[in-house]
């Protein structure tokens, strides 16, 4: 099975398979936000005050998580589309895909004023333009071509890497950060784990009687 770059994105059921992954890392995210709280609560070997401290740091924990993936899936999305760019340069073997993105570059061009953010403006331009014309294509139920699915295959899957970094990665650093004095300013005070006493009489061994025959 060819897994590279160029043979996922020339599958055309690729960029449904991504989006759907996507969307279901969002409603994983939110219901791990509502039910490991709820959890939490209804566990009745657990005092009342620990169940408070515990679910409201869950609930703080998994919308961080959140916050983090929808800010920065959209900087991965646009990274997708000039990824998928590159893998398609080749204009003999992608013709088609290559006027895709020609057209929405050009459309960019006349709005863009040249400058030394000119590039990066104009690269954002034409991911935004062609999301729209893909989103748009979309509501209205009318036929998308099979170059565009490529190319939105290629988004999707750079923000799944995007997902991963978020919500594995990022959003535990973060978190070690800003979640324990946000917990402050809720009047939560950090648990700590009780350490257990050491016993400060040295551990005489046990003495074996061994017989020994001669």
């Amino acid at each position: 099975m060819n897994l590279s770059p160029k043979a996922l994105l020339n599958k055309p059921g690729f960029a449904n398979i991504a989006q759907n992954t996507m969307a279901a890392v969002g409603v994983e995210t939110v219901l791990k936000a509502v039910g490991r709280p709820t959890f939490i609560y209804l566990d009745k070997n657990t005092n009342e005050e620990t169940k408070k401290y515990s679910a409201t740091k869950e609930f703080l924990y998994q919308a961080l998580c959140l916050t983090i993936y929808l800010s920065i899936i959209p900087y991965f999305k646009m990274g997708g589309y000039r990824a998928a760019k590159k893998v398609f340069k080749d204009k003999e073997l992608y013709p088609k895909v290559c006027k895709i993105f020609k057209e929405f570059d050009d459309k960019a061009k006349v709005e863009v004023k040249e400058g030394f953010l000119a590039p990066l403006k104009k690269s954002k331009l034409s991911y935004k333009k062609f999301m729209n014309d893909y989103n748009g294509r979309k509501k209205a139920f009318e036929d998308i071509p099979e170059e565009m699915q490529k190319i939105k295959g290629g988004i999707e899957a750079i923000s799944i890497v995007g997902s991963i970094l978020g919500l594995t990665i990022l959003a535990p650093q973060i978190s070690h950060f800003i979640l324990h004095p946000i917990m402050g300013t809720l009047g939560f005070k950090k648990k700590e784990n009780p350490q257990a006493e050491v016993s400060s009489q040295p551990i005489e061994p046990k003495k074996n009687n061994i017989n020994v025959n001669v």
